[in-house]
């Protein structure tokens, strides 16, 4: 499951960081960062 969260991840995080992500999109990617780096000091809004 990892990795298919990281080959997702890395597929469109180019488009999030141009902005060019459906508003659907960009909220279930930023739901997976701020998940994944909670607690870590990090929060999605860096990655965006």
């Amino acid at each position: 499951m990892q990795g298919v969260l990281n080959d997702f991840l890395a597929q469109v995080r180019n488009l999030a960081l141009q902005s060019k992500l459906s508003p659907a999109v960009g909220k279930f990617y930023l739901n997976i960062i701020n998940n994944t780096y909670k607690g870590s000091g990090w929060s999605g809004i860096r990655f965006m």
